[in-house]
């Protein structure tokens, strides 16, 4: 059945809005904290606060799924959120400025296109066209002269790379079998990525000083946990179930 389009459409508008504003908390988030360590701690904290209140809410048989529903669960979330979100961290700890970091981000949609017709899930002419200019236009974007002074291509091929490991997931959301609670497959995605950026951040030597953030720091973690995680990437996998 499918859902009514005031849902769609606000759930599209929180994706717009609140998960917009997180590359410009990522940045306040990253000074003085590490970027992979820090991600997974908004994530598990994140997944705490959903497991919770589904917990109260409906009891344990919402989180009744088989092995392989939860595998689902965690592959997509390593994707999008070690994958894609670390990613981002990561180029943006590196000094990329949270703008232009939002610009390459919006090569998900293109990404997600070319992957569909790499699966042979044709899109129309029309959309091939769209995807080449937007594509066209993210070349002009990593041009020297259109990258500020002193943004490395480094960080910029990161928030690429990243946004087309995002795309993978969004697109094996739909061919993965997953637990049939929209909030316990984000639960399940948050777990496994959290899981995937602790590792990884752990083997690139990153380590947790208090005293080294700031408020600003602190409240932009709050923030990611609260708006960027529970609200809006919460959003985002509805979307991409319905």
């Amino acid at each position: 059945m499918a859902a009514p389009a005031w849902r769609t459409w606000t759930a599209l508008a929180i994706i717009y809005v609140v998960w917009g504003s997180t590359y410009l908390a990522i940045r306040y988030a990253v000074d003085g904290l590490p970027p992979l360590l820090t991600a997974s701690a908004r994530f598990f904290v994140s997944a705490a606060l959903l497991a919770g209140w589904v917990a109260v809410r409906r009891g344990s048989r919402p989180f009744r799924a088989t092995g392989r529903q939860w595998l689902g669960a965690v592959a997509v979330g390593l994707l999008l959120l070690l994958g894609g979100n670390g990613a981002v961290m990561v180029a943006e700890d590196a000094h990329l400025p949270s703008g232009l970091t939002a610009l390459l981000v919006a090569g998900v949609p293109l990404f997600v296109v070319a992957l569909r017709w790499l699966l042979h899930d044709r899109p129309s002419p029309r959309t091939l066209l769209g995807v080449g200019v937007g594509f066209a236009g993210l070349a002009v974007l990593l041009l020297p002269g259109s990258r500020p002074s002193g943004v490395s291509i480094g960080a910029a091929l990161l928030v690429m790379t990243g946004s087309f490991l995002w795309s993978c997931g969004s697109v094996l959301a739909g061919r993965v079998q997953l637990p049939t609670d929209p909030l316990v497959v984000t639960i399940g995605e948050m777990l496994g990525g959290a899981a995937g950026q602790a590792v990884v951040g752990l083997v690139r030597g990153e380590r947790l000083d208090v005293g080294a953030a700031g408020p600003k720091a602190w409240l932009a973690l709050a923030y990611l946990v609260v708006f960027g995680s529970v609200i809006a990437f919460t959003a985002y996998s509805w979307l991409l179930q319905t």
